[in-house]
């Protein structure tokens, strides 16, 4: 996806279509719109893909408690991680070892990315 300012993500999704987000809060709250009529009669898989992307838009608007309900929708270990950022940048602690624990169980490639991830640079990992 592109916008006229766009912010290339490190996308954890691999093979799932996602490109390039726009930063601009609207936006995010456009696709969140967007995003729940669509997910509208889809398999669950297509469904947690509408949830994430449109978490991602709520996510880069800043709303990061937004973005953690709508991601909960989505039990993928992308969308823990991506809810444990924003718990990060939320500066809930609790909320950060809770997702990563979920997404390193469902996904233990993570723990080295977590432990590189400049988001979790001020919490024990």
């Amino acid at each position: 996806r592109f916008c006229p300012r766009t912010l290339p993500l490190v996308h954890l999704r691999h093979g799932r279509g996602h490109g390039f987000l726009c930063p601009v809060g609207v936006v995010g709250v456009v696709g969140f719109l967007q995003g729940l009529h669509a997910a509208a009669g889809r398999t669950e898989e297509q469904k947690e893909d509408v949830y994430f992307s449109s978490a991602e838009q709520i996510f880069l608007s800043g709303d990061y408690a937004k973005a953690i309900s709508i991601l909960e929708k989505d039990d993928s270990a992308e969308a823990l991680y991506l809810s444990a950022v924003a718990s990060a940048r939320k500066g809930d602690k609790d909320g950060v070892i809770k997702y990563l624990y979920g997404a390193f169980t469902k996904n233990p490639s993570l723990r080295e990315t977590a432990k590189k991830d400049i988001e979790f640079a001020g919490f024990e990992i």
